[in-house]
């Protein structure tokens, strides 16, 4: 005999979902034009009973800067998942509050996000994150979380939504490395790791993992044609153009603990498992030396990062897609990459390149990194008020003066 509370609750959940469903059915059958509506991805997440961990969402595509707030609608599991209240939204969308909503008893957490300042673009990685937590007595396996009928508000009164998306909580009892938490790992010995760590195909990725891995290891993580690159030194000419230089490392050598280097794989990778592995805490630093006792320098690091919010010093380079940037000192690098500090390096002077084996990898052109407005011309140099039309640079985004 089923009760009739039962009945009725199941009736509450039924409605809510029908009633998000209908909300972006309207929005869809409203006057907003093709490639207006905004697109959301949210990556898998990866967590142990009773972790607290969070789920990213990507805005990718919609109508460039313009919606000044997003409320998202997240239908959790009834039970064993809770919000922490806790979140973090892009540095480009500035002045942005949210007070995060709690699961209800029907798994459903209303998310709120808003600011007088417009998101900036149409594609924003990690446009909001927001953390919640698994309880300790949920079974291992996998959960789907769906973001039902996101809306996107603008001008006070308009309103788009997106899409549903549902994304999977996996659930495991081994540990998890996730390339956004601030922790570093701790030493431990045995254990099976999930590493949550996102690497673009066919491009050369930083990377700095906290224990070793074996040939099987890599080729069972990354694919058989995994390649791996060692930081060897840099060279300056005479036009003070500097070649950062790179030897490739067989993969029957294995990767080292909290020594970075340069990976490349043949599809995109966003995240991997290894088993019977031993977390190795410490220093993570390749360094480029000169000279012996008294008269030895250090030229170059390649400096490891093994947890989120390191940020990178000035005129520091780091490499995302064949291309390299710099720091103006306040940008922000995820866990288990890696970025370079050059004793010889001036962003105004040098025009940095990298090979590998002698052979020349030609960046796009060195690019400025700044969160915080300041406008760079293409040659690095900070401008105050640019007077002349061109290309600019912005919060590490192009931008065109005309």
């Amino acid at each position: 005999m089923i009760s009739s509370d039962i009945i009725f609750f199941k009736l509450k959940v039924n409605m809510k979902r029908t009633f998000l469903s209908l909300l972006a059915l309207i929005a869809m059958g409203s006057s907003v034009m093709a490639g207006d509506t905004p697109v959301i991805s949210v990556a898998d997440v990866y967590a142990r009973p009773g972790d607290v961990v969070s789920f990213s969402v990507n805005l990718k595509d919609g109508k460039a800067d313009t919606y000044t707030a997003m409320t998202l609608y997240a239908q959790f599991p009834t039970t064993g998942f809770t919000t922490t209240g806790a979140y973090t939204v892009a540095s480009g969308w500035t002045g942005t509050s949210c007070t995060v909503g709690n699961v209800n008893e029907s798994g459903l957490a209303t998310i709120p996000f808003a600011s007088s300042n417009p998101i900036p673009g149409s594609v924003v990685k990690n446009l909001v994150t927001v953390s919640f937590q698994v309880a300790n007595n949920v079974a291992i396996g996998t959960y789907n979380v769906t973001l039902q009928g996101t809306m996107f508000e603008y001008n006070t009164s308009d309103k788009v939504f997106a899409a549903d998306v549902t994304f999977t909580v996996h659930v495991t009892n081994g540990l998890v490395l996730d390339e956004n938490s601030t922790i570093a790992p701790t030493a431990q010995n045995g254990v099976n790791v999930t590493v949550i760590r996102t690497i673009q195909a066919n491009v050369w990725n930083t990377i700095c993992l906290p224990f070793n891995m074996t040939e099987a290891q890599l080729k069972a993580a990354f694919g058989n044609d995994v390649q791996l690159c060692l930081f060897q030194d840099y060279s300056v000419d005479a036009n003070n153009n500097i070649t950062i230089n790179f030897s490739s490392w067989a993969t029957s050598g294995g990767f080292y603990a909290n020594y970075p280097m340069l990976i490349k794989t043949s599809n995109d990778v966003e995240s991997f498992e290894v088993d019977d592995v031993s977390i190795v805490s410490g220093e993570a630093v390749a360094a480029y030396e000169t000279g012996s006792g008294p008269a030895k320098q250090t030229l170059g690091r390649f400096i490891g990062t093994l947890k989120a919010g390191t940020t990178i010093p000035e005129n520091n380079l780091f490499l995302n897609a064949n291309k390299l940037y710099y720091s103006t000192g306040s940008t922000v690098i995820k866990g288990f990459r890696g970025y370079f500090w050059l004793k010889d390096f001036n962003p105004s002077a040098n025009a940095p390149t990298f090979m590998v084996d002698g052979g020349t990898t030609r960046v796009e052109g060195l690019s400025v990194v700044t969160d915080d407005g300041t406008i760079y011309n293409l040659n690095g140099q900070k401008v105050e008020t640019p007077a002349q039309k061109g290309v600019y640079i912005k919060n590490g985004k192009k931008v065109i003066l005309k």
